[in-house]
């Protein structure tokens, strides 16, 4: 009914986040252009932080379809899991031979993969979204490039009201991860 009424062609308003309808705000146009640099530079791990529905998982949405396709991507939407559910789904998402049943052997075929690609000149990506809500098991990230959207409790820092979503880049997991 609204369609007609306001003249539009989609629905804006669905239960998922479609970059197409994604308000770029100045904000939202630093966020989008960090995070993008951060992957295709291969600068480590960068963290997104922003409140309830200031558009986090569609800026990763976008960011997503703003890579390369030679780029390997994996988005982890649920990091409520244990890390041993997470590190099997990236393995699937990825498209990587399992390596064997251990946490071990699974974690060496992904270092392996990475490593691998690393060599080749290819980039690699892991998004996890809704990351406030990761469990503390989980080891440090070792993907080249690595981004992580939650809610400002996923950040030490402080949050800027004024510049929401905000962008933290983690010196040390890029340096101790790379």
């Amino acid at each position: 009914m609204y369609l007609t009424f306001y003249g539009l062609a989609d629905k804006p308003f669905n239960a998922t986040p479609d970059p197409r309808f994604l308000y770029m705000s100045p904000g939202h146009r630093e966020a989008l252009a960090q995070l993008r640099y951060g992957v295709e530079e291969r600068k480590g791990f960068i963290v997104l932080t922003g409140k309830v529905g200031t558009g986090k998982t569609t800026l990763l949405q976008a960011l997503r379809q703003r890579l390369d396709s030679q780029t390997a991507i994996s988005s982890v939407f649920n990091c409520t899991l244990p890390f041993d559910s997470i590190l099997e789904y990236v393995l699937e998402d990825l498209e990587i031979a399992k390596g064997g049943e251990s946490p071990a052997q699974r974690l060496m075929a992904l270092n392996n993969f990475l490593i691998e690609r690393a060599r080749t000149g290819q980039n690699t990506a892991l998004i996890l979204d809704e990351a406030h809500g990761a469990r503390g098991d989980a080891p440090s990230p070792r993907a080249r490039s690595a981004q992580a959207a939650g809610r400002p409790a996923l950040s030490d820092s402080p949050a800027d009201p004024s510049r929401n979503p905000r962008i933290y880049p983690d010196a040390t997991a890029h340096r101790g991860g790379t």
